[in-house]
């Protein structure tokens, strides 16, 4: 490959600049309308600094967009996606959990980013952004910590001798002979039942005050 090819944005930092560019103006809405609704001045702290990081975040993709002769995404953008004086719909408890999510995806997602870029600039820029949510994930746990608000995965009784799975019906005894869960199922499901409390509140709570009927109607199926 020649200098120009090799410099060439590839479709895997593509997606991940483009994803970024949506997620980070998605994220920029709900800090938002979260920062008019919160009273608490320790999550008014953390939003105001979630909103600094997706407006340096949006400046920074949008240079990248613009440097390579790329179309900008369309993202989503406060005054057309936000009623900014809206009546609070989430208890401020629930809203702390609702970004914590957010940056625990986003530390995931830079992650990931990262690994898929290979222009120096791209990596370095992905870099940066991981460190930074790593350490804005950091302060929101330890603020549901400190308000004893983090759901903890449950703990195991120490298994102290080593064993080996030695036949193919240690799959089949969730639905046969039963054994215990293992740690990495416990956590999966820990997981999922968390990741599914938090949509299902979301969608129940959008479902009664979408002006769409179709789209009330939508969520309502979100969260059955």
């Amino acid at each position: 490959m020649n200098d120009s090819q090799n410099n060439a944005l590839t479709a895997a930092e593509i997606a991940q600049l483009w994803t970024g560019y949506l997620n980070s103006s998605m994220c920029h809405c709900i800090f938002s309308y979260f920062s008019n609704t919160v009273e608490d001045q320790k999550l008014q702290s953390m939003l105001q600094e979630g909103l600094q990081l997706t407006e340096k975040h949006i400046q920074k993709l949008t240079s990248f967009f613009e440097n390579e002769g790329l179309s900008v995404p369309y993202g989503f953008k406060v005054k057309e996606d936000v009623h900014l004086t809206a009546p609070k719909l989430f208890s401020e408890n629930f809203s702390l959990h609702f970004i914590y999510n957010m940056a625990m995806f986003a530390v995931n997602f830079y992650a990931l980013s990262k690994t898929l870029s290979v222009r120096s600039d791209i990596v370095e820029y992905f870099n940066t952004c991981l460190l930074e949510v790593n350490e804005y994930e950091t302060k929101l746990k330890q603020m549901l910590v400190d308000k004893g608000l983090y759901m903890r995965s449950p703990h195991v009784i120490p298994v102290k001798e080593t064993s080996f799975v030695e036949s193919k019906k240690f799959m089949g005894g969730l639905f046969g002979d039963k054994r215990p869960l293992n740690v990495i199922e416990i956590t999966n499901i820990y997981i999922n039942l968390k990741r599914n409390a938090l949509g299902k509140t979301i969608m129940v709570g959008f479902s009664q005050v979408a002006q769409s009927k179709e789209v009330g109607q939508f969520m309502t199926r979100g969260g059955i």
